[in-house]
């Protein structure tokens, strides 16, 4: 499910919060063993509630940083996998562009020419940037002059 979160740049974060995690679980510890070492005024052994209620505090803290942590990776997760999705969607955009729409582009310019798309501008702009490629400078200015231009 996290393969992802064992990659090198992840590494050093969660060793970041491993150690965050420690320290507060070693500090709630040492709080918890302060509130039942108190004396009190008299010298007679005593529980200290303020201890006590930090010790509890430092643990909670330390809960948070784990819900937290994997609440982020999960969240990174998805954002990585929204990411792909959209990628995917512009490759089959983009491969749908490149087999299909030319025909079907100068098929709709020949049934009206008066009609100018973006679509139609842009297998334009792609013919006559494969023109140019090819060496066809005449070709690929026809209709537009060398600063691009209309005639």
């Amino acid at each position: 499910m996290f393969r992802y979160a064992l990659s090198r740049r992840w590494i050093p974060w969660h060793l970041f919060c491993a150690a965050l995690v420690v320290v507060m679980v070693v500090a709630g510890i040492w709080q918890w063993s302060v509130a039942f070492d108190s004396v009190d005024a008299n010298g007679e052994p005593s529980l200290n509630v303020r201890n006590l209620v930090y010790a509890l505090q430092w643990w909670v803290f330390a809960a948070f940083g784990v819900w937290f942590w994997f609440r982020f990776l999960r969240d990174q997760r998805d954002a990585e996998l929204a990411d792909m999705v959209a990628a995917a969607d512009v490759a089959v955009e983009q491969v749908a562009d490149l087999s299909g729409s030319a025909s079907t582009e100068s098929a709709q310019a020949s049934a009206a020419p008066e009609l100018i798309s973006l679509d139609d501008s842009a297998e334009r702009r792609r013919a006559r940037a494969r023109d140019l490629r090819n060496g066809d400078q005449s070709a690929a200015s026809g209709e537009f002059g060398m600063e691009g231009k209309r005639q």
